[in-house]
């Protein structure tokens, strides 16, 4: 729902919106408290569109975990997925080190609480750190109660290889975010599917092999957010290679 954040619509036709373009499901970003949590899950089930995640910030879920939990709770979204930290928890051994314990930790309080935890990688967690790429030591080092959610597009503009980390990390990576960049464009980090330099064929043709459910289109730099969400529909079902009624 980040994409279209600055639709003027209510919340609830805008996943009406998001439905007519032959989306699935929605992960929640901005604004879900604009509208009751009754009309929300009421347009929900109205349109066919499952509650796949939410984007919460870290500091969000630290201080008001109750709220979040309920609130989640109510629209029957049980995975919360950090959107990213900055660069800073990604300097050193010991920083991930550091990342990895509260990470974790959150993790378990989640999981006692019926929800998944997961990362969602921007482009700063591909340093290189003693020889291992600062993402992959973090998913090492967290529990099992901590997934991650792979951008390929963010991941390819820092220089990884989305393919081959979902081919290592399979078991903790149940949802895709499916974005396309332009590598050395340091003001594009997104680009509309197709336009940038990220092998989408190949990344969700592996995710699908590997039994990945959740694909989630995101353009956050949009400046046609209507015109985006049609035509990221249509990029996505291509993809997966799906036909339109």
């Amino acid at each position: 729902m980040y994409t279209v954040r600055d639709l003027t619509d209510s919340y609830p036709d805008v996943l009406r919106r998001v439905a007519d373009e032959g989306y699935d499901g929605v992960e929640f970003a901005y604004r879900v408290r604009e509208s009751p949590p009754e009309d929300v899950r009421q347009a929900l089930a109205e349109n066919d569109l499952s509650a796949v995640s939410a984007h919460v910030p870290y500091d969000e879920l630290e201080s008001d975990f109750e709220s979040v939990v309920e609130m989640y709770g109510e629209l029957g979204c049980s995975t919360l997925v950090i959107p990213a930290l900055d660069d800073s928890h990604f300097e050193s051994t010991e920083a991930v080190a550091e990342t990895a314990t509260k990470l974790s930790s959150l993790g378990d309080r989640l999981s006692d609480r019926g929800f998944d935890l997961l990362y969602h990688n921007h482009t700063h967690e591909f340093g290189d750190i003693d020889g291992d790429l600062a993402f992959e030591r973090l998913i090492r080092e967290t529990s099992d109660s901590v997934g991650f959610e792979l951008d390929v597009g963010l991941a390819t503009k820092g220089g990884a290889d989305p393919v081959a980390l979902l081919r290592t990390y399979a078991d903790r990576i149940p949802l895709v975010h499916v974005t396309d960049t332009l590598v050395d464009d340091p003001d594009r980090d997104h680009v509309e599917l197709g336009d940038g330099d990220t092998d989408l064929e190949s990344a969700v043709e592996v995710a699908r092999d590997l039994g990945i459910e959740w694909f989630v289109f995101e353009h956050g730099q949009s400046t046609a957010q209507a015109e985006t969400l049609q035509r990221g529909g249509e990029r996505l079902q291509s993809l997966l290679g799906v036909t339109g009624d």
